[in-house]
């Protein structure tokens, strides 16, 4: 990463001479004052009780730690505090990495805001760095926000701005996205899965480049510049060196944050409609597994057939990090539609048969997920439940998959006590949290098999 013009790092003008930047129209942009600065960060993080700003030195991330100031300064005048820290990714992929992040631990002293250095450790991958990367960057984040016991919510604050989102809105047309994709980036969206509520929020997310280059440039504020982002072995270099041809034509970035705003908006009036057929036509059997009404499934637009299907499938496969395409999910409901049939899908299991659709978490080659919990914790389980434990338990207890064995000794006491059938399938039974201490079977607390429900342990779906 190089820094910008000037001896070391400090931006100038950007046209000959240090020339004022302008606009398509040749007038001058101005930057961004103190009032809006601290307004664009008021509206993106009224919803956080803390906030973690991914901070890189770049043009773009040094703006948002000047708004965050500016805002934090208004909160302070206000009587409020706020807990605010910012945090830089080392990725170690360049050689200036290590120094680049101590230059941004630097500005973040200037400003009195903590600052944490992130490293990513471990073997790099020779393909798809940019998006390990940012998956990566995403983890660490994370890690710092529970590490740190932040109030939650809270927000990851990133830096995208309006031209990021004329780039993806461009790339993902490319791949011949739907509404969902074509509406690019949101401004809010929780990152992790329940119980924890952090999200990332991008405060600037309507503002163009060159006005965030102006807010810097009239303070004579210092930005690194990153290399990277002229090399064309990347997509959305090569996407940002159409963007002026394109505004030319009267697509500019502007237009394209317009159309991927109302995108947005038919987004959300989509999902609340899916939400709503998903109440009317599926049963979750607590987690177990989705049964779907074929009726009220073939009798619903295919749009909301797409997406009723997604959600399921998203929630049921286990895996975030490997969500199934639209084209898959659009062939799926396509041969669902044509009679009884048996597929996979992203870990799933998808059966039409009798008048049903019956959706099965499949263990996959990653398997079910096994983990620790303390007494008194909550955490996510499998992307679908909620498992805790109370404070009263004298050691953590581990939480994984009913086995078979666990299985049969079900059947069986059943059986001798005369007991009804659990009414769910053995494959979708082997897919529920059963709670171990040590060797010892505390619980299966799902409702339909019901063993050790008073233990005070629980595993809650959550089908959202």
């Amino acid at each position: 990463m190089r820094a910008a013009p000037d001896k070391r790092r400090k931006g100038r003008g950007g046209g000959p001479n240090g020339s004022p930047i302008s606009g398509p129209s040749g007038s001058r942009l101005s930057g961004l004052a103190d009032a809006e600065l601290a307004e664009l960060c008021r509206a993106a993080f009224l919803a956080s009780k803390s906030v973690v700003l991914a901070v890189s030195g770049g043009l773009d991330s040094m703006t948002l730690l000047l708004a965050a100031q500016r805002w934090r300064e208004a909160e302070q005048r206000a009587g409020r505090e706020i807990a605010l820290h910012v945090a830089t990714v080392d990725h170690g992929l360049r050689q200036a990495s290590a120094d680049e992040a101590q230059w941004v631990a630097q500005q973040a002293q200037k400003a009195s805001i903590a600052h944490h250095i992130l490293v990513w450790t471990g073997e790099k991958p020779r393909t798809r760095i940019q998006e390990a990367a940012r998956t990566a960057r995403f983890g660490l984040l994370v890690d710092l926000v529970r590490r740190l016991r932040l109030p939650q919510p809270a927000g990851i604050a990133l830096a995208h701005h309006l031209d990021d989102q004329a780039e993806t809105f461009i790339m993902r047309l490319a791949r011949g996205s739907g509404a969902d994709g074509l509406a690019a980036m949101p401004g809010r969206r929780q990152l992790t899965p329940f119980p924890e509520e952090i999200h990332i929020v991008r405060p600037l997310l309507g503002i163009s480049k060159e006005r965030l280059r102006a807010t810097l440039l009239e303070r004579g504020l210092a930005w690194l510049e990153d290399p990277s982002n002229e090399s064309l072995a990347f997509e959305r270099v090569r996407v940002r060196r159409l963007l002026p041809a394109l505004a030319q034509a009267g697509v500019g970035a502007e237009q394209i944050g317009v159309a991927a705003r109302r995108l947005a908006r038919a987004r959300e009036a989509l999902e609340q409609a899916t939400g709503e057929l998903a109440e009317r036509i599926v049963d979750f059997h607590h987690g177990a597994m989705a049964e779907i009404a074929l009726a009220g499934f073939l009798a619903a637009p295919a749009e909301l057939r797409v997406r009723l299907l997604q959600r399921i499938v998203a929630r049921f496969g286990g895996h975030r990090d490997e969500p199934a395409r639209l084209a898959q999910l659009e062939k799926l409901v396509d041969v669902l539609a044509s009679g009884d049939r048996v597929a996979t899908l992203a870990g799933c299991r998808v059966a039409r048969s009798a008048g049903r659709i019956q959706v099965v978490r499949e263990p996959g080659r990653k398997g079910l997920p096994e983990l620790i919990l303390p007494p008194g914790g909550a955490l996510a389980w499998d992307n679908r439940f909620i498992v805790s434990a109370c404070a009263s338990h004298p050691r953590p207890l581990m939480v994984r998959a009913m086995s078979p064995q666990v299985w049969s000794l079900i059947v069986a006491r059943r059986r001798e006590a005369k007991l009804s059938w659990p009414g769910i399938p053995r494959a979708a039974a082997l897919t529920l949290p059963s709670f171990w201490d040590n060797d010892r079977l505390i619980a299966v607390p799902h409702p339909q098999i019901g063993i050790g429900t008073a233990d005070g342990v629980s595993a809650i779906f959550s089908p959202a």
